[in-house]
């Protein structure tokens, strides 16, 4: 999970203390269904996916629907530039739909709808006839895969990348799933190796390498960079964040005096705080003024501290055990 930012931040409306926007109640009475209400970053448009009256989807914004209409709608979003998308259907075919505008290429089907952090590019997973992939701004990979599962895109929206299944494995067949069936494809194209699982990646801030979260064929975990793993394996190990602005890449692993953060494969702080392995880790993060070596870490059910704490140089600097979990994922240090 990421924190979101907004590119036009700035330019909002800071002024206006009370603005109607338009009457939800309205919409109720106008169409037979109302789903998926949703406000643009900068609370300027509300919109939802209405039902017409012959039983088509389409998408209101301020009281206007769109001119087009689908078989299917859903997964409504706007992007942090404020833009409006949706993933429809028409023909049993599947496609993105932004601000009204369906893209050319058609899909057997379509989800996990994405958007890089700076605002441009949207991206989602697809399934052709010819397997799986991504389609990154209305483009889709040359090359499809047996299965795919996950999908990151860079912070400029430019790139885009996903775990993917290298070949076909029999019911059973335990000798083929130790080769190693599962690699990374960044914009299509294969890491040159090969693990029993890949799980998370995450971009560079300028997008030009990706790391990601891997299992080794002696069944411990690591992180790979551009498919090269760190020399040092562990129990268990979770989403690596590249340090802003640069190629340095951590993460929380599970090592034989407990879990550390680790920053290239080394630990970040003195002494492995946390003795179990019920720690559930749910997020590092970098404040605007930390050092890379202080990467704050959200705890839950840890021996160190109750639901809520967070750690940083590997002491705990708050607990809070009447947090809700929404909180524990939104709480900014």
């Amino acid at each position: 999970m990421s924190f979101q930012t907004y590119p036009q931040f700035d330019s909002w409306d800071w002024e206006t203390s009370i603005k109607e926007i338009a009457s939800i109640n309205d919409w109720i009475s106008d169409f037979p269904e109302v789903q998926e209400i949703v406000i643009s970053p900068d609370g300027e448009r509300v919109a939802a996916i209405v039902m017409t009256e012959d039983d088509a989807f389409t998408v209101c914004v301020n009281g206007e629907p769109w001119t087009n209409t689908f078989e299917k709608l859903w997964s409504l979003k706007f992007s942090p530039m404020s833009r409006l998308l949706s993933i429809g259907m028409t023909d049993d075919e599947w496609t993105i739909v932004e601000e009204d505008e369906p893209w050319q290429e058609t899909f057997d089907y379509v989800w996990n709808m994405k958007f890089g952090a700076q605002g441009d590019g949207v991206a989602a997973n697809v399934r052709t006839s010819d397997g799986y992939g991504v389609a990154l701004n209305g483009n889709p990979w040359d090359k499809k895969f047996m299965q795919m599962r996950s999908l990151e895109v860079s912070p400029d929206g430019s790139r885009s990348a996903g775990n993917v299944q290298l070949a076909s494995l029999a019911e059973g067949d335990i000798f083929g799933f130790k080769k190693g069936l599962w690699g990374l494809a960044v914009d299509g194209n294969l890491w040159g190796s090969s693990f029993l699982n890949v799980w998370d990646c995450v971009f560079s801030t300028d997008g030009t390498k990706v790391g990601a979260e891997v299992r080794l064929p002696s069944r411990r975990q690591t992180i790979a960079v551009d498919g090269e793993p760190w020399p040092q394996d562990f129990k268990a190990v979770w989403r690596p964040i590249f340090v802003p602005g640069t190629y340095d890449i951590v993460a929380p692993c599970l090592t034989t005096g407990g879990w550390q953060i680790l920053i290239n494969g080394k630990p970040v702080w003195n002494k492995n705080l946390f003795g179990t392995n019920r720690l559930i880790r749910y997020g590092i993060r970098f404040s605007a003024l930390s050092a890379p070596s202080l990467p704050p870490l959200f705890l839950r059910n840890s021996a160190d501290g109750p639901l809520g704490s967070m750690a940083m140089s590997g002491e705990i600097l708050s607990a809070k055990s009447s947090w809700p979990l929404s909180s524990v994922l939104m709480h900014r240090e």
